[in-house]
């Protein structure tokens, strides 16, 4: 809420079912602007109000007696785009928690979501379209995809290529619902080492080497206390051997 001269008399968040108020006001006239992440900023009465050039006293003028509420006083915003939908393992078909990225046509990041539990949601997007990709956290138990379904494991050196995804459309005041990525899993190495003397398990660090001599990303793990490893979130391939280094006690 804004006093005649521009600056702000008072702020305050909606209620669930969407009511505001303000109390405690001087009589004469003031302006009211809304702000959220999911929807364009507006002036009272349906004046679109956006970046830094908005200003409150543009708006309609709302007058407030020495006595008495005024009322009806309502704003219908237009909302964002938005994109929502789901992750799952190829294998079990269960929800995977993973980081879904949206770019640009022109590859430029524009946004990003977790899918907790499964499921994502990203809103605050222009009537556009966007690409997206699902990424290999961690050490991932699946495999990094761009939207749809297309693999991008072979490019995590550099990232996914955005470029070649498939593209979403998005419209204001619209959910673009079912952008959902099924993923497939990642490889897993897995083994023992023991004392070659006494046969007990030995402190040690295991590092996958894939066939082209390259040291692969999440290829590292220490063994634990039973002499047993298990190097997971590894890309296909071939893996012609495995680096131990010993670990002091």
């Amino acid at each position: 809420l804004y006093k005649p001269t521009g600056y702000i008399a008072d702020t305050g968040d909606t209620d669930d079912d969407g009511t505001f108020s303000f109390g405690g006001l001087y009589p004469g006239h003031y302006y009211l602007m809304v702000r959220g992440d999911d929807f364009f900023d507006e002036l009272y009465d349906d004046i679109p109000c956006e970046g830094v050039s908005c200003e409150a006293t543009n708006g309609t003028p709302i007058q407030v007696p020495l006595t008495g509420t005024v009322d009806g006083i309502d704003i219908v915003v237009d909302q964002y785009g938005r994109i929502t939908g789901t992750a799952v393992g190829a294998d079990s078909g269960e929800p995977v928690s993973t980081r879904i990225n949206v770019h640009g046509l022109n590859g430029d990041a524009v946004g990003w979501a977790h899918s907790y539990q499964g499921s994502y949601d990203i809103g605050g997007l222009a009537d556009d379209q966007f690409l997206l990709w699902a990424e290999m956290l961690n050490e991932g138990a699946y495999l990094p995809q761009l939207y749809d379904q297309i693999s991008c494991w072979q490019h995590l050196e550099n990232g996914c290529p955005v470029l070649d995804g498939t593209a979403v459309s998005t419209s204001y005041n619209t959910n673009t619902e079912g952008i959902d990525f099924v993923l497939e899993p990642a490889g897993t190495i897995s083994g023992t080492v023991v004392d070659a003397v006494d046969g007990f398990p030995t402190a040690a660090t295991v590092t996958a080497i894939r066939d082209d001599d390259a040291w692969i990303r999440y290829g590292s793990v220490d063994v634990n206390a039973d002499g047993v490893y298990t190097v997971a979130g590894l890309t296909p391939g071939t893996y012609t051997g495995l680096a131990l280094s010993l670990i002091p006690i």
